[in-house]
């Protein structure tokens, strides 16, 4: 088992620095709630003032001066601390047009679950008279189409449906793959490294790392250590 999880059986799964004493997570609906008004003044009394923002299966918080243990999850829900405000790193290329009728109109899966190989196959087959298609990105509530890039092949504004398989769909048209361009808005410019100018306190062995660790390979020092995901 995972050392850095509770109880890593996907969605609803609890990071080892959450601390919150509740759950967003709806094991039986499977799907993540809002926080209760006093759940919310838990979170600014950890947390403090800044701006908290809910996306439906994600928090974010805005926070200044982030503690070493900074949890990957805030009550059993996905959680991003941004220093400046979040912009939402998903693409933007004007394609979608959800008034375009649905080229799967049949297919469907639950919301907060991912479709099978036999579902991405017909996904795929019913687009392929539309656009041109590299990878499929499925989150949870919306899917991401990124379109070959260099192609020769054009699209209007508002000329792709907006809706696949009953699901909002956006599109990714850029020679930089979707992960790379969406690592790049993610804000990570923005982030302090006043936690990484002490000198290293502890030694650690094997395959986890953490910010601050001291880094040497081949007996040669490669100093402090900055990680981002």
């Amino acid at each position: 088992m995972d050392r850095r999880w509770k109880d890593p059986d996907g969605w609803g799964a609890r990071h080892i620095y959450d601390t919150a004493p509740f759950s967003l997570w709806d094991k039986i609906e499977r799907k993540y709630r809002p926080p209760t008004k006093g759940e919310f003044r838990w979170i600014r009394n950890k947390f403090g003032d800044g701006t908290i923002s809910c996306y439906g299966w994600f928090i974010c918080i805005k926070i200044n001066n982030p503690t070493n243990q900074v949890p990957l999850t805030l009550g059993c829900m996905p959680v991003m601390f941004v220093h400046e405000t979040l912009h939402e790193p998903f693409p933007e290329a004007l394609y979608p047009n959800p008034r375009l009728p649905d080229p799967c109109p049949h297919l469907r899966w639950p919301r907060i679950e991912f479709s099978t190989d036999a579902e991405s196959t017909t996904l795929l087959k019913a687009l392929e008279p539309l656009a041109n298609i590299r990878p499929v990105m499925y989150l949870p509530s919306l899917t991401i189409i990124e379109l070959e890039y260099g192609d020769s092949r054009v699209y209007g504004p508002r000329s792709l449906p907006g809706i696949v398989a009953g699901r909002t769909t956006i599109y990714h048209h850029s020679e930089s793959p979707v992960y790379k361009s969406m690592k790049s808005l993610s804000g990570e410019e923005a982030l302090t490294v006043t936690l990484q100018e002490d000198s290293p306190q502890m030694l650690f062995e094997g395959k986890y790392i953490k910010a601050g660790s001291w880094a040497e390979t081949d007996d040669i020092s490669l100093g402090l250590l900055s990680l981002f995901s």
